[in-house]
């Protein structure tokens, strides 16, 4: 049982590996990492993991995105996004965490220029 198990878990990697190869990781994320809105959503939460979580720069550079807003979160349970000039594709990649999240009780997105598309 355990080998077909490994052989199962193989394939699942190869494949996510050849999405990301493929498709340079748009078939995992439905945002683009590059967006300068992305970029702006990233720069937002390290500071307030800076400002919330004790998280220093350099730890925060290694964090990924779900980590990164739990870390960011304040003790109210807040994440508060006002005014970053997330955009759109800051607001996808946002929702991707916050279907996930179980710490945040409040979100402030006010100022941001989401949009419908995001």
């Amino acid at each position: 049982m355990a080998a077909s198990a490994d052989v199962l878990e193989s394939a699942v990697l190869s494949s996510a590996e050849e999405v990301v190869a493929q498709d340079g990781a748009a078939g995992l994320f439905p945002f683009n990492a590059q967006a300068k809105g992305v970029q702006n959503l990233m720069k937002r939460l390290k500071w307030l993991a800076k400002e919330h979580g004790g998280i220093g720069a350099e730890q925060s550079e290694s964090l990924c995105l779900p980590d990164l807003v739990a870390s960011a979160v304040d003790q109210d349970g807040t994440l508060d996004i006002k005014s970053a000039n997330i955009g759109a594709e800051g607001a996808k990649a946002l929702a991707t965490v916050l279907t996930s999240s179980q710490s945040i009780t409040a979100l402030d997105l006010r100022s941001n220029s989401v949009g419908a598309e995001g």
